[in-house]
Formats: C-alpha cells, sequence, structure tokens
C-alpha cells in the first residue's frame, strides 16, 4: 500500500482552494516549488547509500583544518604584487591626465631635438674609451717589458754596481791614506774600523784591499811611527 507524501495532500489541497477561488495561481505556484524541494530532500534521504560509496566530507573538513596560515614570505609577495598593480593604476592614472599628457609630448619634442648632441657626446664618450683602452694596453706592455728586461740584466746590472763601488771606495781610501798623518791609529786603525763596520767580509772589502799597499808606503821601514 502507498502513502501519498504530506506535499502531495498539500498540492491536491490547493488545487481544491483554487478552484474554489480561495487561492490564487501564484501561491499555488509557489507552494508547488517549495513541495517539489521537499520531495527531493525526502527521496535522497530516504535512499540507501552503497556499499563502495564513502562521504569525503570529513576529510575535507579535517584539510580545512588542518591549512596552514601564509607564510612571511607568500604575505611578501602578495603585498609586493598588490603594491605593485596599486602603482601601475596610479601611473596609468597620471598618464591619462592632460597636463602629464602635455609634459611628455613636450619631453618627446625636446629629446627629438637634442637628438644630434646625444650622437655627438656618444662618439666622443666611444672615442675616449678607445684612447683609455689603447693607454691601458700600452701600459701593460710597457710594464711588461721593463720587467723582462730587469729580469735578464739584474745580474749585468749588480756586477756593474759593484765594480763602480769598489772604484769609488777604493780612490776614497788612497786619498784618505795619503792626507792623513803617520800615525798607528789614523792610518790604520781608523781604516780597518771602517772595512770591519761597513761589509760583511772586511777582508775582501776594497778598504782592506787599498791599505795593504798603502800602508807599505805610508809605513817604510824604518820611518819613525807615532801612536796619533
Amino acid at each position: 500500500m502507498m502513502h501519498a507524501s504530506p506535499c502531495t495532500l498539500h498540492t491536491r489541497t490547493c488545487c481544491v482552494q483554487q478552484r474554489s477561488g480561495s487561492v490564487t495561481r501564484g501561491d499555488l505556484q509557489r507552494r508547488a516549488k517549495r513541495c517539489r524541494g521537499h520531495d527531493a530532500l525526502s527521496q535522497g534521504l530516504s535512499k540507501p547509500r552503497r556499499s563502495g560509496s564513502q562521504c569525503n566530507r570529513p576529510s575535507i573538513v579535517v584539510l580545512a583544518a588542518q591549512r596552514r596560515p601564509p607564510s612571511f614570505i607568500q604575505r611578501w609577495r602578495t603585498l609586493k604584487a598588490a603594491v605593485d598593480k596599486q602603482n601601475n593604476r596610479t601611473r596609468q592614472a597620471i598618464s591619462s591626465l592632460p597636463p602629464a599628457r602635455a609634459i611628455a609630448h613636450a619631453l618627446a619634442v625636446v629629446r627629438r631635438w637634442l637628438e644630434p648632441l646625444y650622437r655627438v657626446s656618444r662618439l666622443i664618450q666611444a672615442w675616449w674609451d678607445a684612447q683609455l683602452d689603447s693607454y691601458a694596453e700600452f701600459g701593460g706592455e710597457e710594464v711588461k717589458r721593463q720587467w723582462e728586461w730587469k729580469r735578464r740584466t739584474e745580474a749585468e746590472r749588480s756586477l756593474w754596481h759593484d765594480i763602480i763601488t769598489f772604484i769609488k771606495v777604493s780612490f776614497l781610501t788612497v786619498f784618505y791614506m795619503g792626507v792623513v798623518p803617520v800615525s798607528v791609529f789614523w792610518g790604520a786603525f781608523l781604516p780597518l774600523l771602517a772595512a770591519w763596520a761597513c761589509y760583511d767580509r772586511p777582508l775582501l772589502s776594497p778598504v782592506f784591499i787599498m791599505f795593504i799597499p798603502m800602508m807599505l808606503l805610508k809605513f817604510p821601514l824604518g820611518y819613525p811611527v807615532k801612536l796619533l
């Protein structure tokens, strides 16, 4: 035995009332829509669930509850995007104004007039950069040549420096030995002290080498010698 739903009985009652004139057609349509919604809900609740189907609502709720708040980097990116968007809007709004258009047109005209000067400036800058590059290359090559020359001639320079120094010290020693009086202190002690103080190897110094022949000339045999 089938039982009619309350909405069906209500619809039939409304039809009877419409026939009698107590209910309008618009009220009847609204009641019919409401009853169809109740019937669909009751049919959905009365249907049994399938064994293989599972409700995902609890998992969705758990995922929504476990969602983490946005990080600082995400917030910063969002803020930056919002600021950029607002800047673009502001720029477009300003550029759309008549004074801004007039200023942009004036700047374009001035830039068009100054374009020959810009070209000349670029040419001068390119020439200057080329000169600087060539000078830097020349300086590097010159320093390299000097280093090569010093590396090859360092031994020769040192040899000639020693020879010239030996000659100068020898002449000074001969001059000194010829001027000082015949005494042990001035003629022997001071030259030997200078050779010992100024050279690492005093026996090979020019002072000692020139002292030996000058001593034979300064202090001959049989000549009286003084201490001072």
